[in-house]
């Protein structure tokens, strides 16, 4: 076992292009997920959100595939996928803060936002624990999708509140 993952992650060093500085990646996905907030905001603002409620759907279904991928090769394209359609709500959440909020604390509240992302570092724990009752490829195939479906939920649920408000407002 050991010496085959040594090789697969040999397989996958060797794979990254050493031209394509890595922090390149995740900027390109928050450009392009804010970018789609925006286009999917212009008729409806409360629509924003809807972009990470889909991307986290999206994820749950990736990682699903990562973890039953039949090679490596496919793993790291589906992980791939999973990260780029997962992480792309930093752009339409600090976008909605920024409208809700009055100028004068919208600095204090982007800090509590970063700060609150701190929480997503307690997932690693409780995979911790519950590995000891089943294998690390069953937890995982069930804890992350878990946790990227109620990300979307919550993200779908705000969007159709700020909906509903919004129509309050217009008289609708």
């Amino acid at each position: 076992m050991g010496a085959r993952v040594g090789r697969r992650a040999a397989r996958m060093s060797a794979a990254v292009p050493r031209h394509c500085p890595p922090a390149l990646v995740p900027r390109a996905q928050v450009v392009a997920g804010g970018a789609l907030s925006d286009w999917v905001s212009a008729r409806a603002e409360s629509r924003r959100l809807l972009v990470p409620a889909a991307g986290c759907a999206l994820a749950a279904v990736c990682w699903r595939q990562m973890i039953d991928a039949q090679s490596f090769e496919a793993a790291m394209a589906w992980l791939a996928l999973q990260y780029f359609v997962g992480e792309n709500w930093f752009g339409s959440a600090v976008a909605v803060l920024q409208r809700q909020l009055p100028t004068e604390v919208q600095g204090g509240a982007q800090g509590v936002f970063s700060t609150l992302t701190v929480v997503g570092n307690v997932a690693p724990l409780a995979i911790g624990a519950l590995e000891a009752r089943s294998s690390l490829p069953e937890v995982l195939g069930v804890v992350v999708p878990a946790l990227y479906v109620g990300s979307a939920a919550l993200f779908a649920w705000t969007a159709v509140d700020e909906g509903s408000k919004a129509a309050a407002v217009d008289g609708r």
